[in-house]
């Protein structure tokens, strides 16, 4: 991070909040199961080891289908103890749905569907509902998004995708943070949006 930001503190104290999360999708040039041992597994151990170890840890999840793999591998002990640690907020999971969403997806009842199985889990399994849709690195936001999370309980969208030219006139506008009015379908049509200030683009440069 040091060498892609330069700050000028003047002396004054930097505060920095770095917020540890996943973004996985499933791979097309490998396995499910491939994907998941090679990738996904060590990354979830590891995670485990350090939330076991260290009360000051928290870690976000976002897609379930590869954690609830894991998780149904674990022995009863260790479940109870994923139980405890979501308890206690220290696992989090944002966005809930089982997998990613794409850009091939071509309605908006595939992104309800991934939404629902990966929810209907969490509710069953830990007693939780996502509240925040984490969609960081995507392939794009549809118009209807903001209403069709309203609807499924959601309260906040976290989103790096909405385009560069409209993210530096919001950048400029300082409105980074702001309520997403969407076609007004059913008795919610608007969540509380915060776009990240820094960018991957297409290019694979960032984009500040």
């Amino acid at each position: 991070i040091s060498g892609l930001i330069r700050f000028e503190t003047k002396n004054e104290r930097l505060v920095v909040y770095i917020m540890p999360h996943t973004r996985f999708e499933l791979d097309s040039n490998q396995t499910f199961e491939r994907n998941y041992v090679e990738r996904v597994k060590p990354i979830l151990d590891s995670i485990f080891s350090a939330l076991r170890a260290d009360q000051r840890y928290k870690f976000n999840w976002a897609e379930t289908v590869f954690f609830k793999e894991w998780y149904l591998h674990l022995d009863k002990k260790e479940q109870q103890l994923v139980k405890k640690f979501v308890k206690e907020g220290r696992l989090y999971f944002v966005n809930g749905a089982s997998t990613e969403s794409l850009a091939s997806e071509m309605h908006p009842y595939e992104l309800i569907e991934l939404l629902s199985i990966g929810g209907r889990f969490l509710r069953e399994e830990f007693g939780v509902q996502p509240h925040i849709y984490w969609d960081v690195n995507s392939e794009g936001s549809s118009a209807i998004l903001p209403t069709i999370l309203a609807e499924m309980d959601y309260d906040v969208i976290v989103t790096d995708y909405v385009g560069s030219l409209l993210t530096q006139d919001l950048k400029r506008l300082r409105s980074l943070h702001m309520h997403w009015r969407a076609y007004p379908y059913g008795n919610k049509s608007q969540l509380f949006t915060h776009i990240p200030p820094i960018l991957a683009s297409i290019e694979g440069k960032w984009a500040f």
